[in-house]
């Protein structure tokens, strides 16, 4: 009768926790990472919306980690709600239990505007002109620019003077999100 011993290893499952921005912009570029690991985490593989990270479409990848780890610069290129998985496997091969989180990814506003002239034949320098967003939405700020045209009062719609011929007007729609977008026209007026 003899005694034979055995060494096992027991290894715990790996754990770990992916973070992005919660609530981004199209467009915007952000980073995609871990916020927290076990120490028997090992690989990992990302997922956006049940699709390997490198095959979404949702998403470009502009910078990635030699590691799977991440983490990763990314650019949201389809708005709505998307859902981030992770999961690892240890050096020995077991198999994380996935982890989850989301993200909003807002489109920008509609910045386009028309300009409105109740003066026929044309506009003259010094002519009040209505300038009106396309799209209203009270919880937008409104930023109207060259400043010395417009009394900025933060919205859709507002009077201009026009003081030069060749004039640039621009619009800039910021949402609730930080979530941006600008639209320029040139106005001219003749003399």
């Amino acid at each position: 009768y003899t005694d034979t011993v055995i060494r096992i290893k027991v290894v715990a499952h790996p754990t770990m926790s992916g973070y992005t921005k919660p609530d981004v912009c199209l467009g915007d570029t952000v980073q995609l990472g871990l916020s927290g690991l076990s120490a028997s985490a090992y690989a990992f593989t990302w997922y956006v919306d049940n699709v390997l990270l490198n095959s979404s479409g949702a998403l470009i990848i502009i910078t990635g980690n030699s590691n799977s780890s991440g983490p990763y610069i990314i650019s949201w290129v389809d708005s709505g709600q998307h859902v981030i998985k992770v999961s690892s496997v240890s050096e020995e091969g077991c198999k994380s239990r996935p982890a989850y989180d989301s993200v909003n990814v807002r489109p920008k506003p509609d910045a386009s505007f028309q300009i409105i002239s109740n003066i026929g034949g044309g506009l003259c320098i010094e002519d009040s002109v209505l300038f009106k967003a396309n799209t209203s939405n009270y919880s937008y700020s409104y930023v109207w620019t060259p400043e010395h045209y417009f009394d900025n009062i933060n919205a859709s719609s507002i009077y201009g003077k026009m003081e030069n011929t060749h004039s640039i007007i621009t619009l800039t729609v910021t949402d609730p999100y930080g979530c941006y977008a600008t639209t320029s026209q040139e106005v001219d007026p003749g003399t």
